[in-house]
């Protein structure tokens, strides 16, 4: 074996001098990369949560308006109570129609709400488009189900409809 001497030890080679901001260079760029992947996965989380929630709101707002007796201010009340609880801030909800009577057939809901005001970080890979939900349902008035004179229909006097 060679002897080591504390010379050697102590100083760096020639070699190594050459190569001390290596490191500092090969951690620039790959962190670079990998906190655009962090930020990107946050994003993209926040959105699929946004998007779900706005959904989720529509549901649940159009199953609430085609019971009988509800109205448009309270069907657009339960959407934003949803939103709320998720977090969704400045959604618009419109609800169709504007009164419901024994001849509504359909309720429909709409929610839109911009991502731009609902993301963590300034959206970079969703732009500041809307995230829109409309559902529609069929609305469970009497007049509706039991159409007049259909045929082999029924009276529908035993089933448990709200009135």
């Amino acid at each position: 074996m060679y002897p080591i001497s504390r010379r050697s030890i102590n100083r760096p080679s020639r070699r190594a001098k050459g190569r001390r901001g290596v490191y500092t260079v090969e951690f620039a760029l790959c962190s670079s990369v990998l906190f655009l992947t962090i930020f990107a996965g946050f994003e993209f989380s926040r959105f699929v949560f946004a998007r779900h929630a706005v959904d989720q709101a529509a549901f649940e707002a159009a199953r609430l308006g085609i019971v009988s007796g509800k109205t448009p201010a309270q069907v657009s009340s339960a959407a934003q109570v949803v939103l709320s609880a998720a977090g969704i801030a400045n959604a618009s909800v419109t609800v169709t129609p504007t009164v419901f009577t024994s001849s509504t057939e359909t309720v429909t809901v709409r929610v839109s709400c911009p991502f731009a005001s609902n993301s963590w970080l300034p959206p970079r890979f969703f732009g500041s488009e809307p995230i829109v939900s409309e559902v529609t349902l069929d609305h469970e008035n009497k007049s509706f189900l039991v159409p007049a004179g259909g045929p082999d229909v029924g009276d529908n006097n035993d089933e448990p409809i709200d009135t």
